[in-house]
């Protein structure tokens, strides 16, 4: 079995929850709040996937806020109000628990670690004795246990892990390239660059909305994803962040 075919069970019980009704609610807009996805620049609200979504807001014609929420919470809030939508990485066990209308992010999960070490990161073999900092409750946290890594060392974000692989307190870093090289960013190049190492998981991040969402309300966002492709807009977001 491949290993975008496993089960991971922190996901699978987060898709039991999604599946309980919510009180009645509005439909709404959600991106996973992680950099450079939503981040906060001197308390502005920016990012690749959160300026994306407030362009299809307009196009759509929604009229509440894009809310930035963790990704356990968008899993259940997506199944929530009829008609809410939200940025979510498409796989094979989330393919049936919700609705994909359009492709919007590319990127992949992969080993990374500090130029300043030396530490054998091309492969899993090599790597899986070293001490490695993941996210608690991510998708790499579930990975990395998948592979057989057994030194993890959880962080609550992923800058906490940037600041442990510049000070040396764990050997290498499970995790997006786009996030890591944000985090690299935010912290400096005097103070950490990276060395990029296996690519682990191909990430494809799609506009989703619940499994029960109707045909119509489907179409709307699918077309308001197109009219943003076709223009231009899509690709001119990714060129302002720099992708």
């Amino acid at each position: 079995m491949s290993l975008r075919m496993r089960t991971f069970p922190v996901l699978a019980a987060l898709l039991m929850a999604a599946g309980q009704p919510l009180r009645a609610q509005p439909p709404g807009m959600y991106v996973y709040e992680v950099a450079p996805l939503f981040y906060r620049d001197k308390g502005v609200p920016r990012g690749v996937l959160y300026e994306m979504m407030l362009d299809l807001r307009s196009r759509a014609g929604h009229a509440g806020p894009v809310i930035a929420v963790p990704l356990r919470r968008e899993l259940v809030l997506l199944n929530g109000a009829p008609g809410s939508v939200g940025t979510l990485a498409r796989s094979p066990l989330l393919e049936n628990q919700y609705r994909w209308l359009c492709k919007l992010w590319e990127d992949r999960i992969m080993l990374v670690a500090s130029e300043a070490t030396d530490v054998g990161i091309a492969t899993v073999e090599e790597a899986r004795a070293l001490r490695l900092g993941v996210v608690m409750g991510s998708p790499s946290e579930e990975l990395a246990r998948a592979l057989g890594f057994t030194r993890m060392e959880p962080a609550v974000s992923s800058a906490a892990n940037a600041g442990k692989l510049a000070r040396g307190r764990i050997d290498v870093w499970m995790v997006a390239q786009s996030i890591a090289e944000h985090e690299q960013r935010q912290l400096g190049a005097a103070t950490l660059r990276l060395r990029l190492g296996a690519v682990l998981q191909p990430v494809h991040v799609y506009l989703a909305g619940g499994r029960a969402m109707d045909d119509a309300t489907a179409a709307k966002w699918e077309n308001a994803c197109a009219a943003m492709q076709k223009d231009g807009t899509q690709a001119r977001i990714l060129q302002q962040y720099g992708y």
